[in-house]
């Protein structure tokens, strides 16, 4: 049989069956009938190979011919159903059923609709797709359900969703039906979610589970894509907070102590470190601060920095006035190294090694070739160092390289100097004049002879300068002793002055005078004084309150010129038994000797008159 539209449907009945004038049931009676079994009946289109049009309506505006609404166009060609659901001229709609358990659907929605059910693969009977009490079921072999968002723009409108065994899946696919290798799937353990899971090529890639967000890939990345803060909290309290600069916060509440631990018991083996700077794709500084007080320091408390560049220097900054220490709580060494080397180590015992010679005694032993210690001041630009010269002569220097004086000082005071130029000083820092220099109250240079038990002394005190040897009295025979070349030339002992081999000789002094009139003065002291004038001229000896000569002093005075030289004790001293006395010395040529006796007593002998 060959399939007709209505409209050709109606025509063929009227030309079949045309009126008679008999009182018996007539054609026009036969094409009512079949008119109305054309009307109620949906009407069926097959061998389409494609979709209807909006023309396709009640009068067939150009389309494929008049339908009304319920009747159905079957499209051979890809597998679908349409059925009419709104005939209005020009405006058509059609919905559609079919092709791989996926239903579709086009136009808007209007009343009295038809739900197509059809047998085969595309939709399936009532057990197989129902809906029902609020719930919709598909009941297939990897049952797939398309949505299309037709406002959407190119390749971004189709999405599938379906479940796989036990996954449920959501892909996404291009306008043409093609799916990406990507999926978002849920997968499941009976029935309880397991994780939510990003797959790529059927690998899981991304994993958020129960506890557990997880990454599969290198280059994870958790991050916010706008201006705003990274945060992490624990009972709904930001604990690490990630602002837009890349400065990180550990947050803490109230007086709650703050900690960072990188690794806990799960970490059975390996290392666990912190790297500052690392993968910057160009060079710059980095540098770990520790804040304690913001309001005095805000910037950092502590700093540990490495400066750029691939040969610059590192610095362990402290600022305050508080201790910076490096501390060790058990009995263990302190090391600092070099090149990979030892070159500093400290002890328990607190005995302080370099180069690494801990089995050196000392506190401080240098263990290498030449070595050399070196303290700085650089505003004085002073270098203390100790330097063998000559390693196979080991002698060694302690001092300065500079134009500076080497101090030693005790209980913070300094007490023994060596100047630039040599000299030393004990209780000055100034020693010039000489190469030992003493100063102090009452200053006292000792020598002990231990095995004798034995101790000879020099003091100076404010009037004299003593020489003590065996105060004690602790050593039979104690003497000084002189040596010259090799022979004792002279021994003082309790009791004499002894010359074995010379005799005394003393180099006297002369003090000429060539005026009428001389006081004499300290210098004068077992000298020679010349008086020398062609005229009478006097030689005075003053009070012993006007110049202080020692008792025992002995002066000789020569008469060397014309003039009479008279001798005159001045008023309150006594010369030979006389007080004030004088007397004249005998010519020219001669000469007298004045001896002090007493305090105001003196003696004249030799070439001289009576004492008036």
């Amino acid at each position: 049989m060959t399939q007709v539209s209505r409209t050709q449907f109606k025509l063929d009945t009227a030309t079949l069956y045309p009126d008679n004038t008999s009182g018996l049931i007539s054609p026009a009676d036969l094409r009512a009938q079949i008119d109305n079994i054309a009307d109620s009946s949906p009407f069926i289109v097959t061998q389409k190979t494609s979709a209807p049009t909006s023309n396709d309506d009640s009068v067939g505006n150009g389309g494929n011919g008049s339908f009304g609404v319920g009747d159905i166009w079957i499209d051979e060609a890809n597998q679908n159903i349409y059925v009419c659901v709104d005939d209005t001229a020009l405006t058509a709609m059609w919905a559609t059923v079919g092709g791989d358990l996926v239903v579709t659907r086009s136009g808007t929605t209007a009343t009295n609709q038809i739900a197509t059910w059809a047998n085969g693969v595309e939709v399936q009977g009532a057990s197989d797709f129902t809906y029902a009490t609020g719930k919709l079921t598909i009941n297939a072999t990897t049952p797939v359900f398309e949505m299309d968002d037709s406002n959407a723009t190119v390749d971004n409108q189709r999405w599938w969703t379906w479940i796989d065994g036990g996954v449920y899946k959501v892909q996404a696919l291009t306008d043409a039906g093609i799916g990406g290798t990507s999926l978002l799937q849920v997968t499941r353990t009976g029935n309880a979610v397991g994780a939510l899971e990003l797959t790529t090529a059927g690998v899981v890639r991304t994993s958020l589970r129960q506890n557990n967000l997880l990454f599969s890939q290198e280059n994870s990345t958790i991050a916010t894509t706008t201006n705003h803060d990274l945060i992490l909290g624990v009972n709904n309290q930001a604990r690490l907070i990630i602002d837009n600069s890349g400065k990180m916060a550990v947050n803490g509440l109230g007086a709650a102590t703050i900690s960072f631990n990188i690794g806990n018991s799960n970490l059975t083996s390996g290392d666990a470190d912190i790297k500052i700077g690392n993968a910057r794709t160009s060079d710059g500084a980095s540098f770990l601060d520790f804040i304690t007080d913001p309001s005095v320091y805000p910037e950092y408390g502590l700093r540990l920095w490495k400066d750029a560049g691939e040969n610059s220097a590192s610095q362990l900054i402290h600022r305050g006035l508080g201790n910076l220490e490096i501390l060790t709580t058990e009995a263990a060494n302190i090391v600092l190294s070099t090149t990979g080397q030892p070159a500093l180590t400290i002890d328990p015992s607190q005995a302080a090694s370099f180069a690494g010679a801990v089995d050196v005694a000392g506190d401080v032993s240098v263990s290498k070739l030449a070595p050399s210690l070196s303290l700085i001041d650089t505003t004085n630009s002073i270098i203390v160092n100790t330097t063998a010269i000559n390693p196979g002569t080991p002698v060694a220097l302690f001092g300065t390289d500079t134009a500076h004086e080497l101090r030693f000082k005790t209980d913070g005071a300094s007490r023994m100097a060596i100047s630039s130029t040599g000299n030393v000083g004990i209780g000055t820092n100034n020693p010039s004049g000489a190469n030992l220099v003493i100063n102090g109250e009452t200053p006292r240079l000792r020598f002990n002879d231990v095995s004798a038990a034995n101790v000879g002394d020099t003091e100076v005190g404010d009037a004299a300068w003593l020489f003590q040897l065996d105060d004690g009295n602790s050593v039979a025979n104690s003497r000084y002793e002189f040596e010259i070349d090799g022979t004792l030339e002279m021994t003082l002992n309790s009791t004499a002055l002894l010359l074995p081999n010379s005799y005394i000789t003393a180099i006297k002094q002369i003090n000429a005078q060539t005026g009428t009139t001389y006081t004499l003065a300290l210098t004068d002291v077992n000298a020679r004084v010349t008086m020398n004038n062609a005229a009478a001229n006097t030689l005075t000896i003053p009070t012993n309150a006007t110049v202080a000569f020692p008792v025992g002093t002995e002066i000789r005075i020569l008469q060397i010129g014309a003039g009479a030289t008279s001798i005159d004790a001045d008023v309150g001293v006594t010369l030979n038994g006389i007080s004030g006395g004088i007397g004249a010395m005998s010519g020219a040529g001669q000469y007298t000797d004045i001896i002090k006796v007493g305090t105001n007593t003196w003696w004249a002998v030799g070439d001289i008159g009576a004492v008036a």
